[in-house]
């Protein structure tokens, strides 16, 4: 599904579609003459709305959350003997609840999307960073380092969330 950006048909329009295109997102573009702009989703279902001065890299994580949240991916995913809980980022096994943060969730999804197959750390980079490939960084060893932390019952022997030689991925009966 779309996003559409409702906006005045101005330079800063332009910068923030050419933004959304280049993260990979499908988008519309509605001129208006109002003074704030209106990111929607899911024909219409789900909006924000943002003022001038603003960060392009904020309405950018704005789009993918909204997009996220319209997904067909469902709002409760099991994990192993926990559930993950998409809408709100939280990750609960037994009486414990731990939040996720907002990469997180993104790093989680897009592994689970693609179980059983290994997603590569410049695919990771690209859609959740928007990092280009061969880019020196430990940004994603150190979330993927976080997130077993959040998710494992021993990080330092990973039954779910597994290392391979280009990659990450989540293992089969992590979705069982």
């Amino acid at each position: 599904m779309p996003l559409t950006l409702k906006a005045p048909d101005n330079t800063q329009t332009k910068v923030i579609m050419d933004a959304l295109a280049y993260s990979g997102n499908e988008i519309a573009f509605e001129p208006c003459m109002r003074a704030h702009y209106a990111l929607c989703a899911g024909n219409h279902k789900s909006e924000f709305v943002f003022y001038p001065p603003f960060k392009t890299g904020a309405i950018i994580d704005q789009a993918k959350k909204m997009l996220r949240d319209i997904s067909s991916i469902p709002s409760k995913i099991k994990i192993g003997d926990a559930f993950f809980y998409k809408d709100d980022a939280r990750f609960e096994t037994g009486d414990t609840q731990i939040f996720l943060t907002e990469k997180e969730t993104s790093l989680l999804l897009l592994l689970w999307q693609n179980i059983p197959a290994i997603v590569t750390k410049d695919t990771l980079l690209k859609a959740i960073w928007e990092y280009q490939n061969d880019l020196e960084t430990h940004t994603l060893e150190t979330h993927i380092y976080r997130l077993r932390q959040k998710i494992e019952t021993d990080p330092a022997h990973p039954k779910y969330l597994l290392t391979e030689k280009h990659g990450y991925r989540l293992c089969e009966s992590a979705a069982q």
